[in-house]
C-alpha cells in the first residue's frame, strides 16, 4: 500500500469546482468535468491536461465517464444534455 502522506501528483487546469473525476478503462488517462465548463483529459503522469471539451452552449458540466471501450468521453451538464465526445 502506498503512504498517504503526499500526493502523488498534482492536476492543475481547472478554473472553478471540479464535480466529477474518472480513470479510463486502461487506467492510463483520466476525464475531469467541472464548474468552469469544460471537460479535460489527463495523461495519468502529467501535470497538466492534454485535451479540452467544451462548446458555446455548455454549461456547468457534472458528470462524465469513459465509454468501455476507452474511445469516447460522455458528459452530463447543467443545460440539460448529455454529450459523446
Amino acid at each position: 500500500m502506498r503512504k498517504m502522506n503526499r500526493a502523488l501528483n498534482i492536476l492543475k487546469d481547472h478554473v472553478a469546482a471540479v464535480m466529477d473525476v474518472e480513470f479510463s478503462p486502461t487506467g492510463e488517462e483520466i476525464v475531469s468535468g467541472s464548474y468552469d465548463k469544460t471537460i479535460r483529459l489527463w495523461s495519468r503522469t502529467k501535470g497538466h491536461s492534454r485535451d479540452i471539451y467544451h462548446t458555446k452552449r455548455m454549461q456547468r458540466v457534472f458528470s462524465c465517464q469513459w465509454s468501455p471501450d476507452s474511445k469516447y468521453v460522455l458528459s452530463g451538464s447543467d443545460d440539460g444534455n448529455i454529450r459523446l465526445w
